[in-house]
């Protein structure tokens, strides 16, 4: 893995990349409070044929935290960042996978400003639009600031948190391993979530920006998505009605868990695999696969 610190949209922003070099790009965007390092194992899989390109989004892992998060934490700011990052990186058309946060982006810039650039979209259990009731939740469990002086104490509060919406460590993996991947060490010797609580103030001042059905309608590329069969902000409703907007859509549901699936079983990260040669072929040809 390489990590750059890179100037995007004026934010020090941290890219990771994995990969060939010369191999087709595919982008990885993380969730709400996630990381561009939650793609390692991804990244490993398809090391061989493609570029993996991640990053932490401003507020979370490596970059830098905003300055004024009411204006900042949107989708039109990590926007220009992402189109800064992939211009650094002289990348021009490129395959995006996206959890949660990172896939309501990428519908955002698939239908928009990137529409010409993305050739397929990988959704991790997340539509074109969430409940009320939802954001609200998911709000409220990431704006809670914790700070705590045992690591133990967090691996609790990182269970509490996720198992909320029915996120399970896989097998081989436990809460605590999961936490150590999104914590840190706080400036007094105890431990924190490796994310700034505000960035869930785009629930609050862009709530727009994950209602979505007119710009899921225009997509045009190939598109997989996975749902958590338990997801309570990825419905079977949802689902049912981004079926019907998008007839060619590929469901890979993951049963028994909620939101999101790690998307590390085998299973999984062969789906990924092959639906990205299928895509890249389809980009190839001229639509025809």
């Amino acid at each position: 893995m390489q990590l750059e610190f890179v100037e995007a949209n004026g934010f020090e922003t941290a890219v990771y990349e994995w990969g060939n070099p010369s191999g087709p790009a595919v982008l990885c965007v993380h969730g709400l409070g996630g990381q561009g390092q939650s793609f390692r194992k991804i990244a490993d899989h398809l090391a061989s044929e493609f570029r993996i390109v991640a990053l932490d989004l401003i507020g979370r892992g490596q970059s830098i935290w905003a300055n004024n998060p009411e204006a900042d934490y949107n989708f039109a700011t990590y926007s220009q960042i992402i189109t800064d990052v992939l211009a650094h990186k002289r990348i021009d058309t490129f395959h995006w996978i996206g959890i949660s946060m990172g896939g309501a982006l990428g519908i955002h810039l698939g239908s928009g400003r990137l529409r010409a650039r993305i050739k397929s979209l990988t959704l991790n259990d997340i539509g074109p639009s969430l409940e009320d009731s939802v954001a609200q939740a998911i709000q409220t469990a990431v704006s809670t600031p914790t700070r705590v002086a045992k690591f133990s104490d967090l691996v609790t509060a990182y269970e509490s948190m996720f198992a909320t919406f029915g996120m399970k460590p896989s097998d081989g993996r436990s809460w605590q391993d999961m936490a150590l991947d999104g914590a840190r060490r706080t400036e007094d010797g105890g431990w924190t979530l490796h994310f700034d609580p505000r960035v869930a103030d785009q629930f609050t001042h862009a709530r727009a920006d994950y209602e979505q059905v007119e710009a899921f309608r225009k997509l045009e590329l190939p598109m997989q998505v996975f749902w958590g069969t338990d997801s309570t902000v990825l419905t079977r409703e949802g689902l049912n009605a981004m079926r019907h907007e998008q007839p060619e859509l590929t469901i890979i549901e993951v049963a028994n868990v909620g939101h999101a699936p790690l998307l590390d079983r085998d299973e999984d990260l062969d789906a990924i695999l092959h639906f990205l040669r299928r895509s890249e072929l389809v980009a190839q040809t001229g639509g025809k696969a």
